[in-house]
């Protein structure tokens, strides 16, 4: 169990550095002398962000499916996903429609004029532009499940039988890990496929959202579900291999060239990337001051990730204060740690009023 909390607080951390660093990336975005920093944090910001949700969303199932079952027996496995698929919707998708509708509503009462729900409602459920990371995050949840249902199908027809359940699980056998590594990417690339087919029978945007970032997902639940994949990825070899990979790699990345190059570019140098972080934050640990910003940041991380536009709004004039170019820099970083804190701080007031908790934070914000 200790290690379990452990984990959850090296991904709070992770998460905070994530809505870090999209503040940062937004605050430099179009600004030429900053292009080196704005391709770096494009790189692998949103790739770390779905690989800790996927690492959570394993973590989150077991724990539900263990807490109302007691063992993870195939009947939990199959009953716990609805669910589990149901909280993750009142976690994500209602704090996200509430929004969506919230937001406009007070800007037109702010600046004047009506809202055009048409263009709201088409950026929502077609284009999948607005706020596009949390449908696509509840997707990859849902992927999840299909994977889970897939792969426990698979078991079963192999006479291994889903009881025995992976390594990572305490008490629990594992059948040798190639076998068990084959029937886990064998469903993940069933599950890719299906999704690949239902964005090219009807071109929604979203199943093309939820392709690209089904990499470092579905990375995430090999890492949570193979001790030999984790142990893997905290190897110093690994981490070295890494660091020069991505070196080698980066100076051919440029976000703003829309390509399937770039995109897989992008997954890549998110993997590399991935790897070095989670050294640094799970084997080597951040200083005290750090640790406590980032899980603070982290705990928030929907509020930051969908408010945070409103808030560089309101600080734009202070954008101007420093000229040189350093500086600047620094002012930026600060600027967003400033504007990652005001979110968390509007977050933990509307936790305190169990309604609006629920629709704008989903449920408490917990996992």
């Amino acid at each position: 169990m200790a290690d379990r909390h452990e984990r959850i607080e090296y991904l709070d951390e992770l998460k905070g550095l994530a809505a870090f660093l999209v503040v940062l990336g937004h605050l430099v975005t179009a600004k030429q002398e900053y292009r080196g920093i704005y391709n770096f944090i494009y790189s692998f910001h949103m790739p770390l962000f779905m690989f800790v949700s996927g690492v959570t969303a394993v973590l989150s199932f077991r724990r539900q499916v263990f807490s109302e079952r007691g063992q993870l027996s195939s009947e939990a496995r199959f009953g716990g996903k609805w669910n589990y698929l149901a909280r993750r919707f009142l976690n994500i998708m209602v704090p996200y429609l509430s929004w969506c509708i919230l937001l406009p509503v007070i800007s037109s009462l702010l600046h004047g004029g009506g809202v055009n729900w048409q263009e709201e409602f088409e950026s929502m459920f077609v284009t999948n532009t607005a706020y596009w990371f949390l449908p696509t995050l509840y997707g990859l949840i849902v992927s999840y499940m299909l994977y889970v249902i897939i792969a426990d199908f698979v078991r079963r027809k192999m006479g291994k039988g889903c009881e025995e359940g992976s390594d990572s699980l305490p008490g629990k056998g594992f059948w040798k890990w190639k076998e068990g590594l084959a029937v886990q990417l064998f469903a993940w690339c069933v599950t890719a496929a299906l999704f690949l087919i239902l964005y090219l029978l009807t071109e929604y945007q979203l199943f093309r959202d939820m392709i690209g970032y089904m990499i470092p997902f579905s990375l995430a639940v090999l890492y949570t579900e193979n001790g030999w994949v984790k142990g893997l990825f905290h190897k110093k070899e690994m981490i070295i291999l890494c660091v020069f990979c991505y070196a080698a790699l980066f100076p051919q990345f440029d976000f703003d060239h829309a390509s399937v190059g770039t995109s897989l570019r992008r997954m890549l140098l998110g993997m590399y990337m991935i790897v070095v972080l989670l050294y640094l934050f799970v084997d080597r640990k951040l200083p005290g001051v750090l640790q406590k910003m980032f899980t603070f940041w982290g705990k928030y991380t929907l509020l930051i990730y969908i408010l945070h536009t409103v808030m560089m709004g309101w600080c734009k004039p202070l954008e101007g204060m420093v000229t040189s170019r350093v500086l600047v820099f620094v002012w930026y970083c600060l600027l967003s740690g400033i504007i990652c804190s005001l979110c968390c701080i509007v977050g933990m007031s509307l936790s305190h009023v169990p309604v609006v908790r629920i629709l704008c934070l989903g449920k408490g914000n917990r996992r």
